[in-house]
């Protein structure tokens, strides 16, 4: 159901946008793969060849395995593999790591950290939170994620990163982008 799922989803966005979609792996869909490998070795065609099962070569640019990035405009887009302790952390590891601008997922988290290169070069990599429902099963308590996501425009050869959150009221969820409001769910 949830290959089904992902496959509506990719042929929605796809659609809808006109953008070039990426799938990019995380320790998600690696978890899933070892357990399959290691419990359940008739079910091993289920993970064994995702961009398969979900038809990415329909939808998507590429296919990214977990671990690996994507470069757009100098700018770097992956899942990640390093988790810090607070928002923002994550973020200076990352931008650490690769030396460049960019963004990844894999904490759940909002934040950013910016420096400047020894050229004089600012570079800030992202946080970009999640956009899962907030009562997940396997949650004991409330974690510390932020839901939102990041856009990006491209104006003058360079990519143009913008945090977007999500912010919850009384009155309910939603976020601003573009000027625009939107509610959520």
């Amino acid at each position: 159901d949830e290959r089904e799922q992902a496959r509506k989803m990719l042929h929605h966005h796809k659609n809808i946008s006109g953008a070039k979609l990426y799938w990019i792996d995380g320790n998600h869909e690696d978890r899933l793969q070892k357990i399959i490998w290691r419990n359940a070795q008739g079910f091993a065609d289920m993970v064994d060849d995702l961009p398969k099962a979900l038809e990415l070569d329909k939808w998507c640019e590429a296919y990214v395995p977990y671990g690996k990035h994507v470069e757009f405009l100098g700018f770097i887009i992956t899942h990640g593999t390093i988790a810090r302790m607070h928002s923002g952390y994550t973020a200076k590891a990352m931008l650490d790591r690769y030396h460049s601008s960019g963004c990844s997922g894999h904490t759940h988290r909002m934040g950013s950290h910016s420096s400047t290169d020894h050229r004089g070069v600012s570079h800030t990599w992202y946080e970009i939170g999640y956009g899962a429902r907030k009562d997940l099963e396997y949650t004991k308590a409330p974690a510390d994620w932020q839901q939102g996501f990041l856009i990006g425009t491209v104006r003058g050869g360079a990519l143009h990163p913008q945090l977007v959150r999500v912010i919850e009221t009384k009155r309910g969820r939603g976020f601003v982008a573009d000027g625009e409001y939107y509610k959520v769910g």
